[in-house]
């Protein structure tokens, strides 16, 4: 079996990037409120998210689910030999293709989530891991 080794700095700083993406990405002017308007016509308004959600726990969930990400991207990227930036970035790219775009079109298909959010969530997941991958990559 492969040992792996975990630069754990890099680590915190790839999953704490791809978090801060967030900031920007749902930012009323950039994609929040498109998403929320696609949200709104599946009947999702932005009160009743507001009612429903406790912030603290979606921001640790979400912080938990980049650190976690960053962690096996990383292994990954040691697998495949990923050295510097640009394959971290292509490396991150097929993983999302093969796993999260791909298997994220089951919202579409069975749960009726417009294409919208489909596009917002999965284009941020997207940017994200590459922003991961791209910096895991450049500190190995």
């Amino acid at each position: 079996m492969m040992e792996f080794t975990t630069n754990y700095t890099a680590l915190v700083v790839s999953a704490a990037a791809a978090f801060a993406l967030g900031m920007v990405w749902w930012h009323p002017k950039t994609f929040g409120k498109v998403w929320m308007k696609a949200m709104s016509t599946s009947g999702r308004s932005p009160e009743k998210l507001q009612k429903e959600s406790n912030m603290k726990v979606s921001f640790g969930l979400s912080a938990l689910g980049w650190v976690l990400a960053a962690y096996i991207l990383g292994h990954v990227l040691q697998l495949v030999g990923a050295s510097g930036w640009q394959a971290g970035v292509q490396t991150a790219f097929w993983m999302w293709l093969g796993f999260t775009g791909s298997l994220g079109l089951n919202a579409v298909a069975f749960e009726g989530q417009p294409k919208e959010i489909f596009w917002i969530n999965q284009s941020y997941y997207l940017v994200g891991l590459m922003v991961i991958g791209a910096i895991l990559a450049s500190w190995s």
